[in-house]
């Protein structure tokens, strides 16, 4: 039949792109990048300013960030920081941490958060 067997079997490529609806709460608007259901999940969230710091928070896993735009105020245990564009952070979300947009306009960031709690990413030595 001129047909190969490879012909016969192979399966279609998957649609690489990623589909899904935006969601609002607590004066940010987060955009899932990553399929439901991944290892690991990875979100653009735009955070809109806010008068004061949400509350401290706690859950299992590891989280990576990066700031797309914006200032971020990221207070993770005792620190108290801001992060500006391109500027980066990781931490241990164990650890009592919060987030908001630094001054009057949004922050936007991208995440990366490992629910298992382990380090999916290189890590170079300090």
């Amino acid at each position: 039949l001129g047909v190969s067997i490879d012909d016969l079997v192979r399966t279609a490529t998957p649609d690489p792109r990623v589909r899904r609806t935006p969601r609002q709460r607590d004066g940010m608007t987060v955009t899932p990048l990553a399929r439901e259901g991944a290892r690991v999940a990875t979100y653009r969230i735009t955070y809109e300013p806010r008068p004061e710091l949400p509350p401290l928070r706690t859950h299992a896993g590891f989280e990576w960030l990066h700031v797309v735009s914006g200032r971020l105020r990221l207070r993770v245990g005792e620190r108290d920081l801001v992060l500006g564009r391109s500027e980066s952070a990781q931490f241990d979300t164990s650890t009592p941490h919060a987030l908001s947009a630094a001054g009057s306009h949004p922050a936007t960031i991208i995440s990366i958060f490992d629910e298992s709690g382990e380090r999916t990413h290189t890590d170079a030595p300090d």
